[in-house]
């Protein structure tokens, strides 16, 4: 099974005229990847294809990007909860200072004695 071929479909000719610089960028990175020029249109066209159609994996910088947003967003929502939790002890404090001591509120010990 591993001696199997990847299925070739049929090739038509195609003519295509492209000015001399794109011309000299296909055959540098060509030859860069070690290619024909062919074979490097077909991968840019295919490329291209599925980019259009958001049918692409996500690179390694758009996963980590994506992981320090949902992080960041994590970490805004602890501080608001722990800025909530301050307000409202400090909140708490201020009514107790300002209530003062009240024969009312006092603790009882739970003894019928007193």
């Amino acid at each position: 099974m591993a001696d199997q071929k990847k299925k070739v479909s049929p090739t038509v000719p195609f003519s295509l005229r492209i000015p001399t610089d794109v011309n000299d960028q296909l055959t540098y990175y060509a030859d860069q990847f070690n290619m024909t020029k062919t074979d490097l249109l077909l991968m840019g066209a295919s490329h291209y294809i599925k980019w259009r159609q958001k049918d692409y994996d996500l690179p390694t910088a758009e996963i980590a990007r994506l992981n320090q947003l949902v992080e960041s967003q994590k970490l805004m929502v602890s501080s608001f909860e722990q800025l909530s939790q301050a307000v409202t002890s400090g909140f708490d404090t201020m009514l107790g200072l300002h209530r003062g001591s009240n024969y009312l509120a006092d603790d009882e010990s739970g003894s019928l004695d007193e």
